[in-house]
């Protein structure tokens, strides 16, 4: 696991620009740092040390020299790949990366499609003098680019780019997108000129043009080819232990971030039964309010089982305390609140654990969403009971917020506002942040309509649409909402601390093997999970059996409230351009937060964060 960086083009690049780029995420990778140059190209890493620590910094080249690589991932059966390549490649080391450029040397980016794993990748052709990038199929680690006269940048974050000031400008267009949904989707980035690889996509460089570009097929689950399986949960259950038992594949310790839900407690009862509990550390984040913590459970399986787990308490004094870490570490504007505990989550656990299993997708796979009941209720009702219906947006948008995560009245507002306004797309659009009537208070916004603002979102909808919706609820989150908001904000606030975040629940032989279940069996009732707790029913204790899902939700209404956030968040949106926002709009934003009318925190959170990464990487608004 690292950060890769490069420069190409059809001059000689500035090895200080690339050395620049490098240690903007030195975090990434502390171990060890290597080089390589070639006239007019030029890429490096920052390596942090996980399997083979001895012999497998980078890059490495093939022996004859023709090929070089740079490489952030991991690929969890990398050994089986290299008994497949046998004899026709001499190996210097035991890395994962040697197989990969071993892979390629022999078969080219096809080789790509073998790799059970998760990675963006980088290799050199000193012959063709070409340039290869390419990104794991599910999304999980990330690289951008982008071209800038005589040359092509590309980097693991976009820091590198800030902080060497190639690309400064914000782009208004993904500038949207976070207003909206809070985030912004690939393959868009905050800057603009730069983009992002889509999940499974390979391009290649020559010089300073991309000459080849190609896309692996995303969907995941389908109706094809379904096996009779006599013992569903029996069956899920052996899958998802072998899975986490190929990614607990390290030469370091691996350790369990744990909440009390189904998903991380699925793969704890996975360590268990591979008898590594002794050896996994996990952590808990929990809250002075007693509502959004979940550590009381896991403590008492901690004793009951006889594994270590850390419950870290986090408090508004602590969430203080980290908003400037905050601010610089998620550069691609992915400042839903649940970041920040991603962070001081990640901060806590870097002394002890370099590599921590989440439960990141186990939402995505058994459609437990409340956005996805929302989706399976709209179709239930008809257009005449509906606009009845709507009557009611007034009286809901005036009860009092009491500080809970999602209200009841909260809900309904959500499902009128996103079934009325969007018609055939309302399944993406029940996660708003502002809404589209609200977004017309920020002038810079020139075409205001849900279609153009969520287009990358959209083409995954039409790809995906299906008669049978569980498969798409499935197929269309997994590559729009999980991609480009969960594993995202791990991926930030992990390598922030140096710690690489595995999500097992994306393991690619785990969902091919899901797909030989049938959706309904794969799903049973909506937002229940009830195949993966019953697959786990015998090891796990009765209360997160019957626990109902309640999310990775966070306290953001107690930070707002605690003065010295308060006030600094107010500086902050106040700081804002008024070309940007109404100011009399942001005014009622606060007035509303102070008397509790509606829930208005996500909104003034992600102001004060857009404002404090302007401040914090001295940006400005183009507006």
């Amino acid at each position: 696991m690292c950060g890769i960086a490069g420069i190409i083009g059809n001059k000689e690049p500035d090895k200080d620009i690339l050395k620049k780029l490098l240690f903007s995420i030195s975090h990434r990778g502390p171990d060890h740092s290597g080089f390589f140059y070639d006239n007019k190209f030029i890429f490096g890493m920052n390596r942090l040390s996980i399997i083979d620590l001895e012999s497998g910094n980078q890059p490495i080249q093939t022996e004859n020299g023709r090929y070089v690589i740079i490489f952030n991932g991991e690929i969890y059966n990398y050994k089986e790949l290299k008994k497949d390549i046998g004899s026709r490649y001499s190996f210097k080391t035991q890395s994962d990366t040697e197989v990969i450029l071993a892979g390629y040397s022999l078969s080219g980016s096809n080789f790509f499609n073998k790799l059970n794993g998760i990675y963006a990748i980088a290799i050199w052709d000193k012959v063709k003098k070409k340039l290869t990038l390419s990104r794991d199929i599910r999304g999980v680690k990330p690289l951008y680019y982008g071209k800038k006269d005589s040359f092509i940048y590309f980097s693991s974050e976009i820091k590198s780019f800030i902080n060497s000031n190639i690309f400064n400008e914000v782009d208004n267009y993904s500038l949207q997108q976070f207003l909206s949904a809070g985030y912004i989707f690939n393959n868009s980035s905050s800057l603009k000129d730069v983009n992002q690889l889509y999940p499974g996509e390979t391009i290649e460089i020559i010089e300073n043009n991309i000459v080849n570009s190609f896309q692996r097929n995303q969907k995941v689950f389908d109706d094809k080819n379904k096996n009779e399986i006599k013992d569903v949960p029996k069956f899920v259950r052996n899958k998802i232990v072998e899975a986490v038992e190929r990614q607990l594949v390290s030469d370091v310790p691996v350790g369990l971030l744990l909440s009390s839900g189904i998903d991380s407690m699925s793969i704890l009862a996975s360590i268990k039964l591979l008898n590594k509990l002794d050896q996994t550390n996990t952590y808990t984040a929990y809250y002075p309010s007693k509502e959004f913590s979940e550590n009381t459970l896991v403590e008492k399986l901690a004793k009951k089982w006889k594994f270590k787990n850390y419950s870290v308490k986090i408090s508004p004094e602590d969430v203080n305390d980290n908003l400037d870490g905050i601010f610089k570490t998620f550069d691609n504007l992915d400042f839903i609140p649940v970041s920040a505990i991603k962070y001081i989550l990640s901060n806590f656990s870097d002394k002890k654990n370099k590599v921590l299993l989440s439960g990141a997708g186990g939402d995505e796979i058994f459609c437990s969403y409340a956005t996805h009941l929302a989706s399976y209720y709209r179709q239930k009702i008809n257009p005449i009971n509906f606009s009845f219906l709507k009557n009611f947006t007034h009286f809901f948008e005036k009860q009092k917020f009491d500080g809970s995560h999602l209200s009841f009245s909260e809900k309904i507002l959500r499902f009128i506002n996103g079934s009325s306004a969007h018609k055939k797309y309302y399944h993406l659009a029940w996660r708003y942040i502002f809404s589209i009537n609200e977004l017309q208070e920020f002038s810079f916004i020139k075409e205001l309509n849900f279609e153009n603002i969520y287009k990358n979102q959209i083409l995954y909808h039409d790809l995906f649409e299906d008669k049978n919706k569980l498969n798409f609820y499935s197929n269309l989150d997994i590559n729009t909402w999980l991609v480009d908001h969960a594993l995202k904000l791990w991926d930030k606030a992990g390598m922030s601390n140096s710690i690489e975040i595995r999500v097992p629940f994306l393991d690619l032989k785990l969902l091919e093997e899901l797909n030989q279940i049938s959706s309904s069996s794969r799903v049973g009732k909506i937002g229940s999970k009830q195949l993966l707790r019953d697959s786990f029913k015998d090891l796990l204790p009765s209360e997160v059996y019957r626990m109902q899902k309640k999310g990775f939700t966070v306290p953001v209404n107690d930070w707002l409230n605690y003065p010295k956030i308060n006030n600094k968040m107010r500086d902050l949106t106040y700081s804002l351009p008024k070309e940007f926002i109404n100011q009399t709009f942001l005014d009622k934003l606060w007035n509303d937060f102070e008397n509790s009318n509606g829930n208005q925190t996500y909104k003034l959170w992600i102001l004060g964060c857009l404002s404090g990464w302007l401040d914090s990487n001295k940006l400005s608004l183009n507006v």
